[in-house]
C-alpha cells in the first residue's frame, strides 16, 4: 500500500526503510521482483536493510556504512555477504553458522490449551537443555503468547507450568522468583528504564537477590555488577552512570540480554534477541544463548529471523493467527517449510517431543 501511494504520486525515487519486516520469505520475493520492475522503468530504489540476502537478491549497488560513515562502496553482481559482512564489522564474520543440537532433559515449561485475547489453545513444552524457536510473521500471536508466559498479559483459559508448578495466575514478580527470565521485544518501554543509568539497569531483577545486602543495595557491589556485564557483553557505553537512553539501540539490546542471562534461570523467554544489533555483536548474542542452553536452560525464543531460528533452535513452532499450527525438528526447518506455514499453507507438523 505505501509503495502504491508513491507511485500514485508520481515518486521517481522510493526509500524503503526494512521493507520485510513483516513478510513472509514468498511475500519478499515478490517485494523484489516488483522493486526490480521499477528500477528497470527508471525509477531509483533506495534500500535500507539489515539482511545480507536481499541486499545481494535486490540492489545493484551497496553502500556500507559503520559507526556513522561510509566504510565500504560495492557493486553488488562483484561482492559477497562475507565481503559486506567483513566491511560492516571490520573483521571476518561466519554467516551461516548452524549451532549443534542440545541435549533435552526435564520438561521445565509445560503450556496446555493457554488462551488469552490474542492465542488459541496453544500447548507446548520446553525442556532443560533446548532451544524452542518460534516463527511467524508479526501480528500472529507470538509477542501476546510471551507476554502471557511472562505475566504481563492476562490468561482466559488453560494452564502455564514452571518447573511442576502451576504459575498460570501468579505475578510477574512471583514468577520470576521461580525461575523465569524475560527478554522482552520492546527494549525501551518494557525491557529498560532509560532515564535510570545503565548500572542501575543492569541491577534490575538482581537487587532482591545477588546484590542485595540485608535490604539494602552497596554501589560498590552495583558497580562491579553492572562492570562485568559490559565486558562480558561488549556494551559500549562512555561509563556505568550514564542513563540508559543515551545508549544506542544495538547496545540497549546487549544491556537487557545480559541483565537476564546473568539471572542463570531455568527458563529464558526471549523475543527478537538480535534487533537492530551489529552483525558481529549477534555472534557473541548466539553464542550466550547457546552457552546458556548448554548451561542445562530451557529457553523459548520468538524472532522474526528465519535464519536465527533455524541456527538456534532445537525444535521450531510456527504460529499462525493465534494458533501453533506446525512442529518441525531442526532438520526439518527449512525457509521454504516455515515459509509455506507461516502464511497458513498446509503442512504436516512432526510429533512435538515430550
Amino acid at each position: 500500500m505505501e509503495i502504491l501511494k508513491l507511485l500514485h504520486r508520481g515518486a521517481r525515487t522510493l526509500i524503503l526503510d526494512e521493507p520485510t519486516a513483516v513478510l513472509t520469505p514468498a511475500e519478499a520475493d515478490a517485494l523484489f521482483a516488483v522493486l526490480k520492475s521499477l528500477a528497470a522503468q527508471g525509477r531509483t530504489v533506495i534500500l535500507v536493510t539489515h539482511k545480507l540476502r536481499e541486499v545481494l537478491e535486490g540492489s545493484d549497488n551497496v553502500t556500507v556504512l559503520r559507526d556513522g560513515r561510509v566504510v565500504a562502496r560495492l557493486v553488488t553482481a562483484d561482492t559477497t555477504a562475507d565481503d559486506i559482512a567483513a566491511a560492516m564489522t571490520g573483521r571476518a564474520v561466519d554467516l551461516d553458522r548452524v549451532h549443534a543440537p542440545g541435549t533435552p532433559g526435564d520438561v521445565v515449561l509445560d503450556v496446555s490449551d493457554l488462551t488469552t485475547d490474542a492465542v488459541h489453545g496453544v500447548g507446548l513444552t520446553v525442556h532443560a537443555g533446548e532451544i524452542v524457536g518460534i516463527a511467524g510473521v508479526a501480528g500472529n500471536g507470538q509477542s501476546e503468547l510471551i507476554e502471557a508466559l511472562a505475566g504481563l498479559r492476562p490468561v482466559v483459559s488453560g494452564r502455564v507450568a514452571l518447573k511442576g508448578r502451576d504459575i498460570t495466575h501468579v505475578s510477574a514478580t512471583e514468577r520470576r522468583a521461580q525461575g523465569l527470565a524475560y527478554v522482552p521485544e520492546d527494549r525501551h518501554a518494557v525491557g529498560t528504564a532509560p532515564a535510570a543509568s545503565v548500572a542501575d539497569n543492569l541491577a534490575m531483577g538482581h537487587h532482591r537477590t545477588s546484590l542485595s545486602s540485608k535490604g539494602l543495595l552497596p554501589p560498590a557491589s552495583v558497580r562491579a555488577h553492572a562492570g562485568r556485564l559490559i565486558e562480558r557483553f561488549g556494551i559500549k557505553a562512555a561509563t556505568p552512570e550514564v542513563p540508559a537512553s543515551a545508549l544506542s539501540g544495538g547496545n540497549l539490546q546487549k544491556l537487557l540480554i545480559g541483565r537476564e542471562l546473568a539471572h542463570e534461570a531455568p527458563l529464558l523467554l526471549v523475543e527478537q534477541p538480535t534487533r537492530g544489533v551489529d552483525i558481529g555483536a549477534i555472534q557473541n548474542i548466539h553464542d550466550q544463548i547457546v552457552a546458556y542452553r548448554d548451561a542445562g536452560h530451557a529457553v523459548l525464543l520468538v524472532s522474526a529471523e528465519l535464519s536465527e531460528i533455524r541456527g538456534l533452535a532445537d525444535r521450531v513452532l510456527v504460529m499462525y493467527e493465534g494458533r501453533v499450527t506446525a512442529t518441525y525438528t531442526k532438520d526439518e526447518a527449512d525457509e521454504r517449510a516455515l515459509g509455506l506455514a507461516m502464511a497458513g499453507g498446509t503442512v504436516v507438523p512432526t510429533e512435538v517431543l515430550d
